[in-house]
């Protein structure tokens, strides 16, 4: 079990990275949509991504031995820094998206609407890589929950379904 936990648990805390960060590119670029259904198409693939969170985070909840006190709030902790990493970052990220327009005399909704696509698209990819590379050890591990685990969030975060 140890071997399974060694390779599998980092497997499933990058593809949760690689998730996070399509969320949080999703909640920049809702972040600066008018209400539309484009703005409800992006809430409900952020509430999808969210979805696929939980699911990998109860997979590496399942996968490690219970730690004690001491390992429960390092984990609390890291959880927090992190989601405050995010917190701040958001506002830059959309500041950032909106400065580059004013910058460059651009405010053009039809190049920010592209960028924005392509943005989606590169951290789109990492989510699809890391999910086939820890699907690949999954399967090498015969861990078949966690291997169709992320072949679903494969296909949920394929580009022909968003």
């Amino acid at each position: 079990m140890a071997v399974l936990t060694d390779a599998l648990v980092p497997a499933l805390e990058d593809a949760r990275e690689a998730h996070a960060a399509v969320l949080d590119r999703l909640r920049a670029d809702a972040a600066i949509t008018p209400p539309s259904p484009s703005r409800q198409m992006l809430e409900r693939q952020m509430d999808d991504v969210q979805d696929s969170l939980e699911r990998i985070d109860h997979q590496v909840r399942a996968l490690r031995p219970r730690g004690g006190l001491v390992e429960d709030t390092v984990d609390m902790a890291r959880f927090i820094s992190r989601s405050a990493v995010r917190t701040v970052m958001l506002p830059l990220a959309v500041g950032s998206t909106l400065l580059k327009d004013v910058l460059r005399g651009q405010p053009n909704d039809e190049r920010r609407l592209l960028r924005n696509a392509e943005d989606e698209y590169v951290v789109t990819a990492r989510a699809l890589a890391t999910c086939r590379a820890g699907q690949s050890i999954a399967e090498e591990a015969h861990e078949q929950a966690i291997a169709d685990l992320l072949a679903d969030l494969r296909s949920e975060r394929s580009p022909a379904t968003t």
